[in-house]
């Protein structure tokens, strides 16, 4: 509860706000929901996927706010559309700007948030700030 959030209703699962620190060993930039699988614990293999854009799946940045909930809403589709409304405000300010060439042995930290992946599944990490380095 400490570092995640889960909606009373339904079968949501918890959604984690957690920082990505390491370098990156996969990319798929091909896609309109293009990816990074990052390395943050040196040994060479992906820990954490992380989106890139410009298609974000899933509503994991409203998901993890605990100061909105479902019965705040009109109905399922404004909840949705609140949900994808992050997505693109993000891909607007962070993720459209990223290099989409040579991602692969980049550094890269980033502040986000994901849902808890099913077993062995990597965790879908969608930023709220992220960097790229060399």
């Amino acid at each position: 509860e400490k570092y995640g959030h889960k909606e009373k209703q339904g079968n949501a699962p918890w959604t984690l706000a957690a920082k990505v620190d390491g370098v990156i060993v996969a990319e798929e930039t091909k896609s309109r929901a293009a990816y990074v699988d990052v390395d943050v614990d040196g040994d060479q293999k992906a820990d954490v996927r992380v989106s890139i854009g410009p298609a974000i799946r899933g509503t994991a940045i409203r998901d993890s706010l605990k100061f909105v909930n479902f019965n705040e809403f009109k109905n399922q589709i404004e909840w949705a559309q609140y949900g994808k409304s992050f997505n693109t405000h993000v891909n607007g300010l962070l993720l459209e700007k990223l290099p989409r060439e040579g991602l692969t042995g980049k550094t890269i930290k980033a502040t986000g948030a994901y849902p808890l992946p099913a077993k062995g599944q990597l965790p879908q990490f969608v930023p709220v700030a992220i960097t790229v380095g060399g």
